[in-house]
């Protein structure tokens, strides 16, 4: 916990979302673009999800969790009526405490649900 940055630290991610989907009635596996910008001074940033199942998600904005900084989560609204619910949490990876972020995702929509696991690194 300690080793999470505090000052005027920003950093950018890059990576992918896989989830298990049951579209009215059908299930299957799918994927998407995930990134994420985070500025570890305001302890926020944003998430952006592309083509996820042929859905978006643009400017998701994610908070620092109350209990421990290294864990965050966000909300937010895409394409096709869907929304996003985002728990994440930083990873340390070599010298760098903060070099990756991985966590689980739900997307709900109209006779629709996915729910998966997302990763990316800096």
């Amino acid at each position: 916990i300690n080793e999470i940055p505090t000052g005027n630290v920003s950093a950018s991610y890059v990576g992918h979302m896989m989830g298990n989907v049951s579209n009215n009635g059908n299930t299957y596996v799918a994927v998407g673009d995930y990134t994420q910008q985070w500025n570890f001074a305001s302890r926020s940033g944003s998430a952006t999800i592309n083509n996820f199942d042929g859905a978006s998600f643009s400017g998701v904005a994610l908070g620092t969790a109350p209990v421990n900084p290294r864990d965050f989560f966000g909300n937010g609204a895409g394409t096709q009526g869907r929304t996003i619910s985002i728990n994440g949490s930083f990873f340390k990876g070599g010298s760098d405490p903060v070099a990756a972020v991985g966590g689980n995702f739900r997307i709900g929509g109209t006779d629709y649900l996915a729910v998966g696991s997302f990763a990316a690194s800096k």
